[in-house]
């Protein structure tokens, strides 16, 4: 599953001129399968939309409804804590993983 950038959103819906080469890309990214997209994704994307003029309110819900049926990842305190202890994990190396295990050790015997 790949998360949509809000920049991804901003892109499909830009009227301008010199945005034409990545409202194409844009468009075209959003019709994949595997996608996905976060509350903070389309809030970010609500507000800009909106507050540069380039949408009305209605606009921006209509644009939103088929994003909608995404997947939407709530984000939580507890996703980010889940994210910070699975990143923990990945940035590890192999000597401190054999560091801590080694003091596990200690602390058994």
């Amino acid at each position: 599953m790949r998360f949509v950038d809000t920049n991804v959103l901003l892109y499909a819906v830009s009227t301008s001129p010199e945005d034409f080469v990545k409202r194409r890309r844009a468009q075209a990214l959003l019709k994949e399968s595997g996608l996905a997209v976060s509350v903070q994704v389309l809030q970010e994307f609500y507000y800009q939309a909106v507050r540069r003029g380039a949408m009305t309110h209605e606009d921006a819900f209509l644009f939103l409804g088929p994003i909608l049926k995404l997947p939407v990842q709530h984000i939580t305190l507890d996703v980010f804590h889940l994210l910070l202890a699975q990143r923990a994990i990945d940035i590890r190396t192999p000597a401190e993983i054999d560091h801590a295990q080694g003091q596990e050790y200690k602390e058994e015997v």
